[in-house]
């Protein structure tokens, strides 16, 4: 493994707070709450937190550390005090494991040649952790298992090279984060034939199975359980896909429009679905039948009202929170109906947690909004990051995490 420039490594907040291991220190009646994955640990945005700062003094939440990062997009994943994420310099693209109280690096590991791309530099998919292991996609398909303790590599996998691709398939790099199910780790893989979703073993990185013709997109799936069955929803360049857990496809909506789709789906139990992209698309939330073996698909709604570009909308009750192009939105999600918006903070991202909106702002800014679906209720705002700041937030145990392209801090919450 290659270690980047002490430089680069400079902790520049020095004010660290002691904080031991869960497993050893903490009393057992006491929930740690991790964030293992893309999107929290049911992926869906929202965390179990409680006892969150309400308000924040003059200088925003007390900042525990800051540390220069290589470039790049990739979101933080954190799991027993360990954070996780992807960087890149210009010799190569690493996936990273940080001590999440203080910043210290643990150790890094090369995946292969940074990604360049005019949007920005570097790996754009979050890591996801189960057990022991870490499983990641680098931004020019590069698929892998390591032993998240170490950063040794168990397996890997080149998309590119196992399956047959011609360009400008993935303009903006492999982007949507492995996801795991069982024994099956799935992800959109694109390139010629049917082999736009993949299922790979988690243990070993044989391919189980692959499905789809057509250009993949940018987003990560789903699993659902609707209709008494076990479902992936995709959301691929140009359709939305059901797909069983043996490759089968239960059911497709062909959804059109340009093939840059980012954002997830967003279940709406029991048996609804809503996909939002930009570029003209908007949304639409899908009803799913099922009567013996025959299933239908049908549009509840169609509107341009939600237009998810980057970040995925979060679901809290009767309500959808998301960002349409530069506005924050609320809208009512069985009607798509818009109760109010808030402009001003670009194409930002947001979490849901203890009854507030984490929202973080295209430009760093870093607002605490009321989950209130009658009014925009703002909170508390402080200037956390500057420039471009595309990586969603990550709550884990009390502490929020946020980067941009070239810096990554810690933030005290509690």
């Amino acid at each position: 493994m290659n270690s980047i420039s002490a430089r680069r490594l400079m902790i520049i907040a020095c004010v660290v707070i002691p904080h031991f291991s869960a497993l050893a220190f903490q009393n057992s009646d006491q929930k740690v709450f991790d964030w293992p994955r893309f999107r929290g640990p049911e992926g869906n945005g929202i965390s179990q937190e409680s006892s969150l700062l309400k308000t924040w003094p003059a200088g925003g939440p007390q900042q525990l550390w800051r540390m220069l990062l290589g470039i790049g997009y990739s979101g933080m994943s954190v799991q027993n005090n360990r954070l996780y994420t992807m960087d890149s310099d210009s010799s190569a693209e690493s996936v990273l494991c940080l001590n999440a109280s203080s910043g210290e690096l643990l150790w890094r590991q090369n995946i292969g040649p940074q990604y360049k791309n005019s949007y920005g530099d570097g790996p754009r998919a979050t890591p996801t952790l189960e057990g022991d292991r870490l499983y990641a996609l680098g931004a020019q398909g590069k698929l892998l298992a390591a032993n998240s303790a170490t950063g040794e590599l168990i397996w890997q996998v080149d998309l590119t090279e196992r399956f047959t691709f011609k360009p400008p398939q993935y303009w903006w790099g492999f982007s949507g984060s492995p996801f795991i199910d069982g024994d099956l780790l799935l992800v959109q893989a694109g390139g010629d034939g049917e082999n736009t979703i993949a299922a790979f073993n988690k243990n070993t990185g044989a391919l189980v199975w692959s499905r789809v013709a057509g250009f993949a997109a940018y987003t990560t799936p789903i699993a659902i359980d609707m209709h008494g069955k076990r479902q992936y929803i995709f959301v691929t360049a140009h359709d939305v896909v059901s797909m069983s857990a043996d490759g089968n496809i239960n059911w497709s909506y062909n959804w059109g429009g340009w093939f840059i789709k980012i954002a997830m789906p967003v279940f709406v139990p029991p048996d609804k679905i809503f996909v939002s992209a930009a570029y003209d698309i908007g949304a639409v939330l899908l009803q799913i039948g099922a009567q013996g073996d025959s299933v239908s698909v049908r549009e509840v709604w169609k509107s341009r009202v939600m237009s998810n570009h980057f970040h995925s909308s979060v679901l809290l009750g009767d309500y959808l929170y998301g960002f349409d192009n530069g506005t924050l939105k609320c809208i009512e999600v069985e009607t798509g109906t818009e109760k109010w918006g808030k402009r001003r903070l670009g194409k930002g991202s947001l979490i849901y947690a203890d009854g507030m909106l984490i929202v973080l702002g295209e430009r760093g800014q870093l607002v605490l909004v009321e989950a209130n679906p009658q009014q925009y209720v703002e909170l508390a705002r402080h200037q956390a990051l500057s420039g471009r700041s595309w990586t969603p937030p990550t709550l884990a145990d009390g502490k929020l995490y946020l980067r941009n392209q070239t810096e990554l801090l810690c933030l005290k919450m509690k």
